[in-house]
Parts: C-alpha cells; structure tokens; sequence
C-alpha cells in the first residue's frame, strides 16, 4: 500500500509539468510522449554532464583599450601562451573589448583554431579610445550563458585580462563607473561560475592604482593561475562527489534500522532520481567548488 501511495504521488508530481508540453491533441498519447520527452530529455542532459565533467567551457575578455599600452606586450604574450592550455575537448570563446566587443575565436580549441587564434592576438593592438567594463562583463555573461546550454556539465570560468580601468563612452550616459572584479563577481556568483582577473589577488576588489596595475601585470602568469583553479576544480569535484554518495549511504543506513522497507524503496528512488537530474547534482557541486576556490 505505501509503494503504491508512493508512486502515485511521484506520477502526480511529475504529469502536471508534462502536460505543459503536450504535443498531440489525444491527452492520452499526449502524456505518454511528454513522459518520454522529460525522462529522455534528463537522462540525456546527465549522461552529458558525465562526459563533460572534465573539459571547459571557457571565455577569455582581452582588454585592447589604450590604458593598457604601458604593458600590452606582457599581456599578449601571457593571452598567446593562456589558450595553449585548452584541448580540443574544451570551448573557448576569445573575445577583445575596448567600447565594442569583437569575438576572435568561437569553438573548440582544436590544435588549429588556437594557431590561427595566437596569431590573432599578436597581431592585436590596444587602439581602443574608451573601455566599457559593464559591457564586456555582460557580454562574457551572455557568451558563457550559451556555451552553457549547448554543452552542460563543463567548467564554466571567466577570464578578464584587463587593467580595470572602466572609461566607458560619455554618450552611453552612464554614470556610474565598474570595478572589474567585484561586478564580475557578484554576477558570476549565482551560477557556480568562476572568475579570474589580473586583480584576482585582492578578492575581486580589482587594481586600484598605477602601482598595483604594474606590480601585478609584471608577475602576470595566467596560464599557471588558471591551470591551478583547473585542476583544484576537478579534485574538488570529485571529493564532493564522493561526500555526496557517502552522505546518501549514511541516510540509508540510518532510515534501515527504523524503516526498512521504506528505506530500500528511498534508495531505490535516490539512485534512480539522481541518474535522471545528475546534471543538476553536478551543478550544485560545480557552484560549492566555485565558491570554495573564490575564498581562497
């Protein structure tokens, strides 16, 4: 009597969001194509998120405003040996920003497209007359977001290379001016993405000064910075993971001694759940490493 109570409750939870994408007229054929559309659209999303557990998806903001004339070679050689990191598994979107942003590479880093890529940014030119911070942050976030949906389950990080200096265009009348890092982080932070700027060290407070802008673009190693968040994000993942499972076991262990009966059928249910909404339980670990690499 309970399984059976308990199923139909799961059915009832389940048919009212089905019904919402019904596709045939016949209610009956309506519900049975909505039910396979969710569970094999979920167990695809999941099976996915597995296979990109360990690739990136990745988009780089280069700053070729004039502020950045001063040390704009450093930067380029650092930009040209960063994106030597990413295999052909991972996406990358390349992108410089001055008033405008101009997209230089969109795809997988294939051995080819990150040549061509290189060439790209040495021949770049920091010709830009104004930078507008906002618009970079919330083309990064538009990139990514769409980087997201095409191939869930993949590192997201944000890569500003910039001095920070936000100068936007008077005409845009916008009065309030941006730091780099704080803005990109506060709306990075309610999606489990990570973000790297050349202010990083300061928590997200950006380069304030001349002297902070030179000190830290003189010991600029993007490449190491990023390699490291890389793989503490990994090592992070699979150890949450692992908390994860054994967290479940401890509850199963615990509801078997009161309830056993009930116990095996929420096992049961948990196991199957989360082979559905893995995507999602990836999700969730992807935001706590985020945030755990932020503080640190």
């Amino acid at each position: 009597m309970k399984r059976a109570c308990i199923s139909l409750a799961i059915v009832l939870c389940l048919i009212p969001g089905m019904l919402l994408h019904a596709k045939s007229s016949n209610p009956i054929v309506s519900v049975f194509e909505s039910i396979v559309d969710f569970f094999g659209d979920n167990i695809k999303k999941s099976a996915q998120s597995i296979e990109n557990m360990f690739s990136i998806n990745c988009v780089v903001a280069f700053d070729v405003s004039g502020s950045m004339q001063a040390y704009f070679q450093n930067v380029k050689q650092n930009a040209e040996e960063f994106v030597q990191i990413f295999t052909e598994r991972d996406n990358l979107i390349f992108a410089t920003f001055h008033e405008t942003v101009d997209i230089l590479h969109n795809g997988p880093a294939t051995r080819h497209s990150m040549s061509i890529l290189r060439t790209k940014i040495a021949q770049s030119q920091p010709f830009g007359a104004w930078t507008d911070i906002e618009q970079a942050v919330n083309s990064a976030k538009t990139l990514l977001s769409g980087m997201e949906k095409e191939y869930p389950g993949r590192l997201p990080i944000l890569v500003f290379v910039s001095d920070g200096i936000d100068d936007p265009n008077p005409a845009t009348r916008r009065l309030e001016k941006r730091n780099l890092g704080s803005y990109a982080r506060s709306m990075a932070f309610g999606k489990g993405w990570q973000v790297y700027d050349i202010g990083d060290g300061n928590f997200g407070q950006g380069l304030t000064n001349d002297a902070q802008r030179a000190r830290a673009i003189s010991d600029l190693d993007v490449s190491s910075s990023i390699n490291t968040r890389i793989t503490v994000s990994y090592i992070l993942h699979i150890v949450l993971l692992i908390l994860f499972i054994i967290l479940l076991v401890i509850l199963f262990r615990l509801a078997r001694k009161k309830y056993p009966r009930a116990a095996r059928i929420g096992l049961i249910l948990s196991i199957v759940l989360c082979g559905l909404f893995l995507h999602h339980v990836l999700g969730i670990i992807q935001w706590v490493a985020a945030v755990i690499i932020s503080i640190f």
